[in-house]
C-alpha cells in the first residue's frame, strides 16, 4: 500500500473539468429543469457541457506490489466494489478470490478460493456487489453470497433464460442483475433480425430468488450469426444501467446523451439529457470497422473465416447506424451523482480496445453537467463517492494496481 501526493502530469489518469462559457447574443439557458409529460427533466446546453474550469487529482491510496505484501499480489486484478463505510472489496480473477482492505488500506482478509464447491470460484470473470453486509460474487452462472466477516452463506445457481448477465449491483440491502438478451433462435438458424434488450432484475441477496425484470430497454436491431449469437452493426452501443440510492436505476440511451432514472419499482422518475447530437456514421468509418473485424476473425483461422462472413451480412442486412453513440457506461455515486461515459470522444471511433483512453463527463445529483474526467489508455473506473474516483490501473511491468484519487480545485486556469 503506498500514499500519494498531487498526480504529476505525466500520470495514467486526468481530469478536466469544464465551465459554462457565454457567447455573443442571447443563448439557452445553461441548465434548466423542464416537465416532460409529468416526468421533471434536467437539460443541460451543449455549451454548459462542453465547457468548464479544471480540477486535479490526488492520489491517495494505491495496492498492488509486485515483490511486496502477499494479500497486494494481484494476479488478474478485475473489479472494485465500495462498502458503505468505505472498505474496498478486490475481485481477483486470476487467483480466483476477493480481497478485502478497509478504507485506509489495510488489509482485512480474503474471501473465496479457486475450486468447484460452495464458495469456491473457478471461472476467471468474478463479478462482486455488496448489498449492505452481505459479499455477493457472480462466478459466471454460480451466484456466491458471503457475511462481510468472509463466511459463506449460500451459492444458487443463476441461468436467466435468453439472456446473458452483465453485471450485478447491490444498494442498500437490495441487489440487481443487469443483462441482455443474446440467443434468440439455435446456431443452426441464421439471419433475422430482432432487438438486443438491456433489463434490470431484482433479486434477494439472502436466498438468490430472482425477480421479474423492473426495467426493459429495447436496444439496437441485432442479427443471428452462425454462432447463435447476435451480431449488431458497427459503432453502435448498447443501454447501460447502473444502481443509485435507494435502489434507483440509472439507464442510458445508447445513442442520444440521456439518462432515465427509474425508482426501484421501475417507474420513471427523472430524466437527465444534454442537447448534444450523435456524431454521424461515415461509410469510411464502417469500413474501417470491418477491415479489422475481418482482420481479426482472420488471424483466428478456421471457423472463425466463416463467422467474419456472417458479420458482414449482418452490416448489410441491417443497414448503417443513423450515428454513433454519444455515451457509454454509467457509474452512480451514493449519493445520486454519476460519471457518464463519453463514447462519442474516443480517440479511435473505429473499434474500442482496452487500451483506450476514456472520457466521462461528471454530472451532479440535480443532473447538471459540472465536470469531465478523463482516464488514459488502460485505466479502467471502477466506482465513483461522489468526492473520490477507484480505479484499476497497469504498469509497464504488468502488475495491477487498485487506485484511489480525490478530486479537488486546481488553481490552474479553464482547458
Amino acid at each position: 500500500m503506498t500514499r500519494r501526493a498531487v498526480v504529476p502530469a505525466s500520470a495514467a489518469v486526468a481530469l478536466l473539468l469544464a465551465a459554462c462559457s457565454g457567447g455573443d447574443g442571447p443563448a439557452r439557458a445553461a441548465f434548466e429543469v423542464v416537465d416532460s409529460a409529468g416526468v421533471p427533466t434536467a437539460v443541460n446546453s451543449a455549451d454548459a457541457t462542453e465547457s468548464a474550469p479544471a480540477l486535479q487529482l490526488v492520489e491517495d491510496l494505491r495496492l498492488g506490489t509486485i515483490d511486496g505484501p502477499e494479500p497486494e499480489q494481484f494476479v488478474g486484478l478485475r473489479q472494485v466494489v465500495l462498502d458503505e463505510s468505505g472498505r474496498l472489496y478486490l475481485s481477483d480473477s486470476g487467483a480466483r478470490t476477493v480481497r478485502v482492505f478497509e478504507e485506509d488500506g489495510t488489509f482485512v482478509r480474503t474471501i473465496g478460493r479457486a475450486g468447484e464447491g460452495p464458495g469456491e470460484f473457478n471461472n476467471e470473470t468474478l463479478g462482486i456487489a455488496v448489498a449492505r453486509d452481505t459479499l455477493l460474487v457472480l462466478d459466471r452462472f454460480r451466484l456466491h453470497a458471503f457475511d462481510t466477516s468472509g463466511e459463506f452463506l449460500h451459492s444458487t445457481q443463476q441461468e436467466l433464460a435468453g439472456n446473458e448477465i452483465a453485471s450485478l449491483f447491490g444498494a442498500g440491502d437490495g441487489a440487481w442483475f443487469v443483462g441482455r438478451s443474446v440467443l434468440v433462435r439455435p446456431p443452426e438458424e441464421v439471419g433475422g433480425a430482432t432487438r438486443d434488450t438491456v433489463r434490470v432484475w431484482p433479486f434477494d441477496p439472502a436466498t438468490g430468488a430472482v425477480g421479474d425484470p423492473v426495467v426493459e430497454v429495447p436496444g439496437e436491431r441485432r442479427w443471428s450469426v452462425p454462432n447463435g449469437r447476435l451480431a449488431g452493426r458497427w459503432l453502435t452501443h448498447a443501454p447501460h444501467a447502473a444502481v443509485g440510492p435507494n435502489g434507483r436505476l440509472y439507464v442510458t440511451d445508447g445513442t442520444a446523451y440521456a439518462v432515465t432514472v427509474h425508482a426501484a419499482d421501475g417507474r420513471v422518475i427523472r430524466r437527465i439529457r444534454a442537447d448534444l447530437d450523435p456524431p454521424p456514421v461515415s461509410t469510411d468509418a464502417v469500413e474501417a470497422a470491418v477491415d479489422r473485424t475481418r482482420a481479426y476473425y482472420d488471424s483466428l483461422g478456421g471457423g472463425f473465416v466463416a463467422l467474419a462472413d456472417a458479420f458482414e451480412q449482418a452490416q448489410r442486412e441491417l443497414g448503417p447506424a443513423e450515428g454513433r453513440p454519444i455515451t457509454g457506461r454509467i457509474v452512480v455515486a451514493p449519493e445520486g451523482a454519476f460519471l457518464l461515459e463519453r463514447r462519442d470522444l474516443d480517440p479511435d471511433p473505429h473499434m474500442r480496445s482496452s487500451g483506450d483512453a476514456t472520457t466521462w463527463d461528471h454530472i451532479d445529483r440535480e443532473g447538471r453537467v459540472i465536470g469531465r474526467v478523463v482516464l488514459a489508455a488502460g485505466v479502467r473506473l471502477q466506482a465513483f463517492t461522489g468526492t473520490h474516483i477507484v480505479t484499476v490501473e497497469r504498469d509497464e511491468l504488468g502488475v495491477s494496481y487498485a487506485v484511489r484519487y480525490a478530486l479537488q480545485t486546481s488553481t490552474r486556469p479553464p482547458v
